[in-house]
């Protein structure tokens, strides 16, 4: 008869499956080191990257977590630490050196319309806030509450071929503690 573990610790490490230790030459060192990341993207597990180092026995390759919140991006050299109850190294922060460093852009979220459709994003409550639709002069960006406010710490700048601003009813206020400046080939007023 099998003897009953004595508690659910024993029982939690006796259904555990054995795992192996990596071999010598595949262990980090338990010192910093920096290492070149060949893969950001794991193929299952999400913060783990595929990186190479060089070890007396020859370049060992691993995948390894990060630290949450790390973008490594492949070729970036990382710099690796190993705890000493771990057996995996820990991809710590990227190393950029004197190399600029090349945002690089990729597809994210994406929503398609057709023509006779619209993007609402609607508060908690379910009120509209925002529209977003296609029209024959271009997108359409509607905010669907009586008073807006746009507000950022830093500075606003709008940049495009032409600007109009149009009040449909009331008057158009603006307003600086410092300078207002107002640079064109011709200024009309009225």
């Amino acid at each position: 008869m099998p003897k009953k573990p004595s508690s659910v610790a024993q029982l939690v490490t006796r259904s555990m499956p054995e795992v192996e230790a990596p071999p010598a030459s595949a262990r980090a060192p338990r010192v910093p080191l920096v290492a070149e990341c060949i893969d950001a993207r794991h193929p299952v597990l999400a913060g783990r990257v595929r990186v190479r180092w060089a070890a007396p026995e020859g370049d060992v390759e691993r995948w390894v977590p990060t630290l949450r919140g790390i973008a490594v991006r492949a070729r970036d050299r990382v710099l690796l630490l190993q705890a000493s109850d771990q057996s995996d190294p820990i991809v710590v922060g990227v190393v950029d050196g004197f190399e600029p460093r090349e945002v690089e852009r990729r597809p994210g979220p994406s929503i398609e319309l057709a023509s006779d459709e619209v993007f609402t994003l609607r508060a908690e409550n379910g009120k509209a806030l925002l529209e977003l639709f296609q029209s024959a002069d271009g997108p359409v960006v509607r905010l669907l509450t009586r008073d807006t406010q746009i507000e950022l710490p830093g500075r606003l700048r709008i940049e495009a071929t032409d600007i109009e601003l149009f009040a449909r009813r009331g008057s158009v206020k603006i307003e600086a503690d410092d300078d207002v400046v107002v640079r064109g080939e011709m200024v009309r007023l009225n």
